[in-house]
Order: C-alpha cells, then sequence, then structure tokens
C-alpha cells in the first residue's frame, strides 16, 4: 500500500496538464496533430514511454526495499 501512494500522485500531477490544456482554445499545432492524424501516434509515444518509467521505478522501488530489508537482518 505504501508504494500506491507516491505512483497516484505521479499519476495525478502528470495528468494536471492535460486537464488544463484541454480547456484551452486548440492552438495551430494542435489542429494540424489532428487534421493530419497524427496526435493518436504522438499520445500513444506518450502513453508507452509513461508506462515505461513507471514500470521502472517500481522494480527500483523493489530493488530499494530489498536492499533496505537485507541491511536491517
Amino acid at each position: 500500500m505504501k508504494t500506491f501512494k507516491p505512483f497516484a500522485l505521479l499519476i495525478l500531477c502528470a495528468g494536471l496538464p492535460f486537464l488544463a490544456s484541454a480547456q484551452a482554445a486548440e492552438s495551430v499545432l494542435e489542429e494540424t496533430f489532428f487534421s493530419s492524424g497524427k496526435m493518436p501516434v504522438v499520445l500513444s509515444v506518450v502513453v508507452i514511454i509513461l508506462v515505461g518509467l513507471l514500470a521502472y521505478v517500481a522494480v527500483l522501488n523493489k530493488k530499494v526495499n530489498k536492499l533496505e530489508n537485507d541491511i536491517k537482518k
């Protein structure tokens, strides 16, 4: 349960700019991406990168916890 809180906070902080930009007027760049069909590709790449980073942090967290437990023993 302890590891869930930092991930939830990270996801919340990462999602706030998207929520703010969703309410803003469309920019020229955004209009270009949507009209050419590149926006789903860009979003997919961003999601893949974020999922990869979260998986990496989770693996590091497990390793650090294991080392901490070994040190305590």
